[in-house]
């Protein structure tokens, strides 16, 4: 029964490659370049050769010339050479190529923007408010719509309010009309807009273990997490000691078309109820946090998580 499965199997296979046996392994279901016999396409993964140590490598039994193994005792790549009866070393160049890492700045392939990023207990956080979109303008009364375009405004209007302390976005264009907290809204891709355990977790780790995340309300939160959290400059007064990390700044907001300016007034990705949605306000004159339920027609500041 076993060898029936397997035939049947084998035969599908067959039926399923052209008459040239060329083979494509994709996503999109494309078909094979037509100079390859094998065609691997993927945005996401690379291809493993066999690993092995040298002695397993020796151990191959008649090894076909250009055969490519990967010896795990100096971690390079080897092919054989009939014509000389021996394993070779693929030569390297001096080039490397590191994986990003919590802590580097980080690029957004949309517009080219660079920012600086910090791990948080086991959260990695944008540390800079997102700057991402079209500026939309409040003196001539424009509000951001659903027409498949990100749209912010800039503190007073201006475009320089952006560069320094990031865009404010309406909480239904921050979330690109969704509802699900935890989804990616306008943050880049493999990053999701910061939701409420997010902040409250964070909050907590900051501020020493002082904070309850099993109590959703609106009030002040922490001793000094606010302290914590804010840049050592920028602020009106009381800077805070950023040794977070989280260089919060104020950013301000803009409600009823109307700015306000002298807060750090940063959404969270969760409701409060069909008009309202959570966020978080840092003050000036205080040391703690204060978390409420706002308006979402309301343009405040957004920090991104990575996923």
């Amino acid at each position: 029964m076993k060898n029936i499965r397997l035939a049947l199997i084998a035969l599908v296979m067959v039926a399923s490659f052209s008459l040239e046996a060329q083979v494509g392994i994709n996503t999109d279901g494309s078909d094979p370049d037509a100079s390859a016999i094998l065609d691997v396409k993927s945005t996401t993964q690379g291809v493993l050769f066999p690993r092995m140590t040298e002695a397993q490598i020796l151990d191959i039994q008649n090894p076909a010339n250009g055969l490519v193994v990967f010896n795990t005792d100096v971690n390079r790549l080897y092919f054989y050479d009939s014509s000389a009866g021996n394993w070779k070393e693929l030569s390297l160049g001096s080039s490397t190529l590191s994986p990003w890492a919590c802590g580097a700045d980080f690029t957004d392939s949309r517009d080219g923007k660079t920012y600086a990023t910090v791990q948080i207990d086991n959260l990695c956080w944008m540390a800079e408010n997102l700057n991402v979109g079209t500026q939309i303008l409040q003196s001539t009364s424009t509000l951001p719509t659903d027409n498949g375009t990100i749209e912010k405004y800039c503190y007073q209007d201006d475009p320089a309010n952006c560069t320094l302390w990031g865009g404010l976005y309406y909480w239904d264009e921050m979330m690109e009309y969704s509802t699900t907290a935890g989804a990616q809204g306008i943050c880049p891709s493999g990053w999701r807009v910061a939701t409420h355990d997010d902040w409250c977790t964070m909050e907590n780790f900051v501020d020493a273990g002082t904070i309850s995340c099993s109590v959703l309300d609106a009030d002040q939160v922490g001793t000094d997490v606010g302290t914590k959290l804010k840049a050592t400059s920028g602020w009106s007064t009381n800077s805070g000691t950023n040794i977070s990390g989280f260089t919060a700044l104020p950013g301000g907001t803009i409600s009823g078309l109307t700015f306000y300016g002298g807060t750090g007034d940063f959404w969270t990705a969760l409701q409060f109820d069909p008009t309202h949605a959570w966020a978080r306000r840092l003050r000036h004159n205080q040391a703690t946090t204060k978390r409420f339920g706002w308006p979402t027609n309301t343009g405040m500041s957004v920090r991104c998580v990575k996923n």
